[in-house]
C-alpha cells in the first residue's frame, strides 16, 4: 500500500470524457424547453346585437380553461363593432365576466350560451373544489357594460 486512501485515481482520459459529457447534458438541459402544464383551452361564442348611439355591433364570449390541478376558467365579454363595409369589425370594448371569472367556477365554450335577441348571456359552471353545479345569467348591455341577473352569492 502506498498510503492513499484509494489506490489509484481514475486515468486522465476517462475524467476529460466524463467533464465534457456532463458540459455538454448541461448545455442541452439549460436550452431545452420547459412545459408548465397543458396550455389553456380558449373558444368564442359570437352572436347578439348592440347599439349605442349610432355605433352598434355584435358580442364576442371568449372562455379559456386555466390552471392545471383544479381547472377553472376566465370569462371575457367583448363588444365588437360592425364595419358597416368601411373596414375590418373592431373591438371596442372588453371585459371579464368577473362572478365567474374571479371564483374557482370550472366552465367551456360549451357550456357558454348567448341568445341573439334578448342578449342574454348563460354560463353553466361547476365549482373546481366543492363540485357544485351553478349558472350564471347576465343581461350584456352597451360596450363595457352587463347585468348579472344570479350572480349573488347562494
Amino acid at each position: 500500500m502506498t498510503g492513499r486512501l484509494f489506490p489509484r485515481p481514475w486515468p486522465e482520459a476517462p475524467r476529460r470524457v466524463l467533464a465534457g459529457a456532463a458540459t455538454v447534458l448541461g448545455a442541452v438541459l439549460a436550452t431545452a424547453p420547459v412545459a408548465a402544464g397543458p396550455p389553456p383551452e380558449a373558444g368564442a361564442v359570437e352572436g347578439g346585437q348592440w347599439r349605442q348611439g349610432t355605433a352598434g355591433g355584435h358580442y364576442r364570449i371568449r372562455v379559456e380553461r386555466v390552471g392545471f390541478e383544479h381547472v377553472s376558467c376566465r370569462v371575457e365579454i367583448a363588444w365588437i363593432a360592425t364595419a358597416g363595409g368601411r373596414g375590418a369589425p373592431r373591438e371596442v370594448d372588453r371585459v371579464p365576466f368577473a362572478e365567474v371569472s374571479n371564483g374557482f367556477w370550472s366552465c367551456g365554450p360549451e357550456t357558454v350560451s348567448l341568445q341573439p335577441r334578448t342578449a342574454r348571456l348563460t354560463v353553466q359552471a361547476t365549482h373546481a373544489y366543492a363540485g357544485q353545479q351553478r349558472t350564471f345569467t347576465a343581461l350584456l348591455e352597451g360596450p363595457g357594460r352587463y347585468r348579472c341577473l344570479d350572480c349573488a352569492v347562494p
